[in-house]
């Protein structure tokens, strides 16, 4: 008989898992923005 229905256990690992890709998502995206010159000067063309 196939398993139709996560376990309680199965759920609670996903979730976990989902937030902490989330958070680790957050923090890579924060630390690109972070990387990007604030203003022309820093790019020294001109």
């Amino acid at each position: 008989m196939p398993l139709t229905h996560a376990s309680p256990l199965a759920q609670r690992g996903l979730s976990i898992a989902t937030a902490l890709a989330s958070l680790l998502g957050w923090h890579a995206l924060a630390n690109l923005l972070d990387a990007i010159p604030d203003s022309n000067d820093d790019f020294n063309l001109f």
